[in-house]
């Protein structure tokens, strides 16, 4: 009968003799020989788990804005609107340019439990962490649209509009005085000035009243100046929603007047007929999104079967029209 330590030395020379295979397995036991001293023995003994290969996918290089929202103080969707760039907005990548690409931007950027800073009002307000992404129709095809409860400090507890960047992105952002903005009489009366100005500008038909085609009218604090801008949506038989159009005679305008408290001077206009398709447009919020210091607006557009995104700038001290989404690149800036 073999003894203890001849047992030992059997089972060694068993494992010596299959040396030549890596991998040496009984029944359920998995056994691996390495080289002793190896730099990789903490590695093939524990491996990591593989990290998700996108393959040839195009994903976003930088960080990406999104835009969010609310009904009433529900829980919050987020929808990407495009890539930050130093000066602009790049379009993301579109399925049909690189298939697979949607489904790895989520599992990439909006996987569940992502989080996300919230603004308001120029100012951030809260924290918004995904628990769903579902895809919807959109201007070019399915968007991914994420669904989560956001945490808001006090003052903003009836926001329902935000922009969002990814938590951690861009220059420290701390929490600003919020107050939501109402606009006054006298930004009421600009607004309309600034109305008739620039349809004059357009050609477009002379509606009966300048005041009963106001859909929309925002007082914005760009760059914290509480009276330092407004904007307004007025439509010649449209509304601010997605669909159809009252007839083919329809247009929208959307202008954005600087100056204040009283006075403001129109600096950019948005003119679009319903012949060129419909685009109804309002403010949607605004932020410091590219970290330049000053802020930059970004806007909802509605057309006949879904809305997108359209985001202004300054550049050279003049707003302009910096992205658009579209279904081509080349059609996404101004």
């Amino acid at each position: 009968m073999f003894g203890p330590v001849t047992r030992i030395l059997a089972a060694l020379l068993i494992v010596l003799t299959l040396s030549a295979c890596d991998n040496v397995e009984w029944g359920g036991v998995r056994m691996e020989v390495v080289t002793p001293g190896s730099a990789t023995d903490s590695a093939r003994v524990a491996p990591e788990p593989e990290p998700y290969d996108p393959g040839d996918v195009v994903l976003p290089e930088g960080p990406v804005l999104f835009m969010a929202s609310r009904e009433g103080t529900g829980p919050v969707e987020i929808r990407p609107v495009g890539e930050i760039r130093a000066d602009s907005l790049r379009p993301l990548p579109l399925d049909r340019d690189s298939a697979g690409s949607s489904e790895a931007f989520v599992r990439s950027r909006m996987a569940s439990g992502s989080a996300f800073t919230l603004f308001a009002e120029g100012t951030r307000v809260g924290t918004l962490r995904l628990s769903t992404v579902t895809f919807r129709p959109g201007r070019c095809g399915p968007i991914p649209v994420g669904t989560g409860v956001a945490e808001l400090i006090p003052q903003a507890a009836t926001a329902t509009r935000f922009v969002a960047l990814p938590e951690g992105v861009g220059l420290p952002r701390t929490h600003e005085l919020y107050e939501a903005q109402d606009h006054s009489y006298d930004q009421r009366v600009a607004g309309l000035e600034l109305a008739a100005e620039a349809i004059s500008q357009t050609g477009a038909p002379w509606p009966g009243s300048v005041l009963e085609t106001r859909a929309d009218m925002q007082a914005i604090p760009v760059d914290g100046d509480r009276t330092g801008a407004i904007a307004g949506s007025f439509l010649y038989q449209d509304a601010l929603q997605i669909g159809s159009p009252l007839t083919q005679a329809a247009y929208g305008v959307f202008i954005l007047g600087t100056g204040g408290p009283t006075e403001y001077a129109l600096a950019h206009m948005e003119y679009r007929p319903v012949s060129s398709g419909k685009a109804a447009m309002r403010f949607f919020e605004q932020a410091d999104w590219d970290g330049d210091g000053q802020t930059e607006l970004l806007l909802e557009v509605f057309g006949e079967e879904a809305s997108w995104p359209l985001a202004l700038d300054r550049r050279d001290g003049r707003w302009t029209r910096v992205y658009e989404e579209a279904c081509t690149p080349s059609d996404a800036g101004s």
